[in-house]
């Protein structure tokens, strides 16, 4: 039978806010991984699946259930029914979703390294986690396919310092492997050889976007088009007009 509701500004309602705010602000691995085991218990126990059996009676039938679970070889059920009785958190990992996801690694995939005064800037492979590199492959092989390239490179990010009072930094992503960057040097000197440029629509407001500019016809055409593309010095940069520049 399901169990009376938590009555609303009582002690055990204001505990369980508590609780779910603390669950709902998880910040490290552990808290997390307390997450996933929660809502594993919402799914696969309580009153999800309405028994089909009336509740036990007495000690006698309680007993009996748990007999029947030894009989049947289910131990993590039998103890998990005993640890509904008991009150306690029963044995960990719950039956069922058991994470089978296999560990990240990191993988080495070939760079591209245009010809130019910028090739001996750019490394021969780059180093990417293993979750991200077949995204990553299909959309290099996207620019090859339209004659372009995107040279890359991928630093290793030192972990952010840790302690009482340190700001977490706002962006987690370099340190989980999940950025790439462009090449300095390949982008930003002269729009017209640079395999890389920072190039909108001719005479359009638009922001300025990167765009691999196309240096032999591809398997795939790229149209030709108007292009205002960033130019830049020590001093400033400046929109510079390419007419006819096709970039992909």
């Amino acid at each position: 039978m399901p169990e009376d509701p938590i009555p609303t500004g009582s002690p055990a309602a204001d505990a369980l806010a508590s609780l779910i705010e603390i669950m709902r602000s998880a910040n490290s691995p552990e808290m997390w991984q307390a997450q996933t085991v929660l809502l594993r218990r919402l799914a696969l126990q309580g009153d999800v699946v309405p028994s089909r059996v009336p509740a036990p009676k007495n000690i006698t039938e309680i007993g009996g259930y748990l007999n029947l679970l030894g009989k049947l070889d289910e131990p993590e059920m039998r103890a998990q029914t005993l640890a509904g009785i008991l009150g306690v958190a029963g044995p960990n990992p719950p039956l069922g979703w058991t994470s089978t996801l296999p560990p990240l690694t990191m993988t080495a995939i070939a760079n591209d390294r245009p010809e130019g005064a910028w090739q001996p800037l750019i490394p021969l492979t780059v180093q990417i986690r293993s979750d991200f590199a077949t995204a990553l492959q299909q959309a290099l092989t996207s620019i090859r396919e339209r004659g372009g390239t995107l040279p890359l490179m991928a630093p290793p990010s030192a972990l952010p310092p840790a302690g009482l009072g340190v700001t977490a930094p706002e962006d987690v992503l370099p340190y989980l492997g999940r950025v790439l960057q462009i090449v300095p040097g390949t982008a930003l000197t002269d729009p017209a050889v640079d395999p890389i440029v920072l190039a909108r629509a001719q005479a359009s407001s638009d922001p300025f976007a990167a765009a691999s500019r196309v240096l032999a016809p591809g398997t795939v055409a790229v149209p030709a088009a108007n292009w205002d593309a960033l130019q830049c010095n020590a001093a400033a940069c400046a929109a510079v007009a390419k007419r006819r520049a096709a970039a992909a």
